[in-house]
């Protein structure tokens, strides 16, 4: 006679837990991972890094190093959001005085009103 569906025994494709060992080993290289993917022009990975792994560092079987990588990508976000800001700022507001190169920079180049003379 086949097993009751309520029987303990597990299945191959049940999930484990939140906050196992293993999980908190595939956590950590995958933070690691978009840590160092950042650096690579792509900031965007580092804030999304920490928002994912923010709450999973606080846990108490989560690796102390997730916490800091985590950390790493929270303010490299911030740095790069910063930076990103301050360029786009700088080029709207300088760009007429660049020259041909500041022209060279612009999508779209308005035309020169008798005010901006």
């Amino acid at each position: 006679m086949p097993e009751s569906s309520g029987s303990s025994s597990t299945s191959p494709l049940e999930l484990e837990p939140m906050g196992t060992p293993r999980d908190s080993e595939l956590d950590l290289r995958v933070c690691q991972r978009m840590f160092y993917g950042g650096f690579a022009g792509l900031p965007w990975i580092w804030f999304i890094a920490w928002v994912h792994f923010r709450h999973a560092a606080k846990l108490p079987s989560a690796d102390p190093q997730l916490a800091t990588y985590a950390r790493r990508c929270g303010i490299g976000a911030l740095v790069g959001a910063i930076l990103f800001v301050s360029w786009v700022v700088t080029v709207q507001t300088q760009w007429r005085n660049w020259g041909a190169f500041g022209r060279s920079l612009m999508l779209f180049v308005p035309e020169e009103t008798e005010d901006e003379l």
